[in-house]
């Protein structure tokens, strides 16, 4: 069941590396792996047994997960569904904001940490346009 969940999760983190606005890595996180990962790959060779087959599973999984969502979102942005999807892509990147600022120890939130956040928020709608 472990090694299932493993390639799932794979699946959910390679998929989001082909949405618009999405980081993988923050999808990682998201679901509880990403400290794994990190982990994993930093030792590879300590205990091998254990980390390589886990990395195997989760890179295995990502391709699939890329390969699949790459040509899904290439059919339906070339559709009419194309600005519905864009809002909804936007929906999830702002949906991934609490929980990246809660396992970023972002709170409480002081007005210098709401600067900063802002500020980058509003450079990246300007590289937008």
């Amino acid at each position: 069941m472990n090694r299932l969940k493993t390639f799932f999760h794979g699946i959910v983190i390679g998929s989001s590396m082909s949405i618009p606005g999405i980081s993988g890595g923050t999808v990682a996180m998201m679901l509880g792996e990403y400290d794994r990962l990190l982990h994993c790959a930093g030792n590879v060779f300590g205990k091998p047994k254990q980390n390589i087959p886990f990395l195997l599973l989760m890179a295995a999984g990502g391709l699939l997960g890329i390969l699949t969502a790459a040509r899904l979102l290439t059919f339906l942005f070339s559709t009419p569904a194309e600005v519905p999807l864009k809002y909804a892509f936007l929906g999830i990147a702002a949906g991934c904001v609490p929980s990246v600022a809660r396992s970023c120890k972002v709170w409480p939130m002081t007005p210098k940490k709401l600067l900063l956040i802002t500020g980058g928020a509003v450079a990246a709608a300007l590289l937008s346009y």
